[in-house]
C-alpha cells in the first residue's frame, strides 16, 4: 500500500459526505478494501455505499441517480455520466489445477468453445465478447449453464466439472488460485474494457471526485504491481501509457 499511499496529497479542507459507487465483481477485490483503507487513513469524513452488479445493473443505478461513481465493462450512456475508459484486461480460460487445457500458459479460442462452459448471460462483458466472435469464426459457445455469481462459478470450476471465463484481475486476486489453473486465450486474444464513470453532467461533489481519484490510482498501482510472467495471468496496463492519476 506504500506505494499507492505515495500518490495522496490530502485535501487542505475536510471532505465528507456518502458516495454510492457501483462496480462489478471482476474488479471490486481488492480495489473495495484498498479504498477503504485509504478514506479511513486520510478522509475519515467519506461513507462509502458499495453496490456490487453488472455493467447493466451499474448502467441503470448511474441513470436513475442512486449510483456516484461507477466502473464497469460497457460505457455508460452519455446523458447519464461522463466516462473514461480506465482499464484493458486480457481474458483467460479457467480450469481445475491439474486440467489439460490449462496446462499451457495459451489456448486457442476454437478449443475454448468446445469445453463445457458456465457464463453470465449478461448483454455487456466478456459474455457478448466471446458470442460476437464466435459468430464471426462460425463457432457455437458450448455454455452449458447460465451462472451470475462469481462465486459459484469459481467453485463449479474448482470441482473440475465446468471451466469459465474471467480476466487478468480476477485471477491475480483470486482466493481460490490454489484450486485453479488458467490460459490465456488467443487466435483471437481478448481485451475486456473497462470503464470509470462519474454520474450527472455538473461538477461532481468533492467526496465524489475523490472517490473517483482513488479509482484511477488504484486501478494503475495494482497493475503494475503485477508484471507478466510465463504461466501466469498477466494485468494489461492502464491506457494512455500506463500514468497513474493522482489523488488531489
Amino acid at each position: 500500500m506504500n506505494g499507492i499511499q505515495d500518490c495522496l496529497s490530502v485535501a487542505d479542507v475536510p471532505v465528507s459526505g456518502v458516495v454510492h459507487l457501483g462496480i462489478q465483481p471482476s474488479v471490486s477485490w481488492p480495489v473495495v478494501a484498498d479504498m477503504l483503507d485509504m478514506i479511513e487513513r486520510h478522509y475519515p469524513g467519506i461513507s462509502l455505499d458499495v453496490y456490487e452488479g453488472t455493467a447493466h445493473q451499474i448502467d441503470e443505478r448511474l441513470a436513475a441517480g442512486r449510483c456516484d461513481v461507477g466502473l464497469l465493462s460497457r460505457r455508460p450512456h452519455s446523458a447519464h455520466a461522463d466516462s473514461e475508459e480506465l482499464l484493458r484486461l486480457h481474458l483467460f480460460l479457467m480450469g481445475h489445477a491439474g486440467s489439460p487445457e490449462t496446462a499451457h500458459p495459451k489456448i486457442g479460442f476454437s478449443s475454448v468453445a468446445r469445453l463445457p462452459l458456465v457464463l453470465a448471460n449478461t448483454p455487456t462483458g466478456a459474455r457478448s465478447l466471446l458470442e460476437e466472435r464466435a459468430r464471426q469464426l462460425d463457432l457455437t459457445l458450448n455454455v452449458a449453464h447460465n451462472i451470475h455469481s462469481a462465486y459459484l462459478k469459481k467453485q463449479l470450476v474448482a470441482q473440475a466439472r465446468y471451466f469459465t471465463v474471467g480476466t487478468a484481475w480476477t485471477m491475480t486476486w483470486d482466493k481460490h488460485a490454489a484450486e485453479l489453473a488458467y490460459a490465456r486465450i488467443v487466435d483471437p486474444e481478448f481485451e475486456l474494457v473497462f470503464h470509470l464513470a462519474v454520474a450527472g453532467k455538473r461538477r461532481p461533489l468533492a467526496a465524489v471526485q475523490v472517490v473517483a481519484d482513488m479509482l484511477r490510482t488504484l486501478a494503475g498501482a495494482h497493475v503494475n504491481a503485477h508484471p507478466n510472467e510465463p504461466g501466469s495471468p498477466p494485468a494489461a496496463g492502464l491506457l494512455g501509457g500506463g500514468q497513474t492519476a493522482q489523488v488531489r
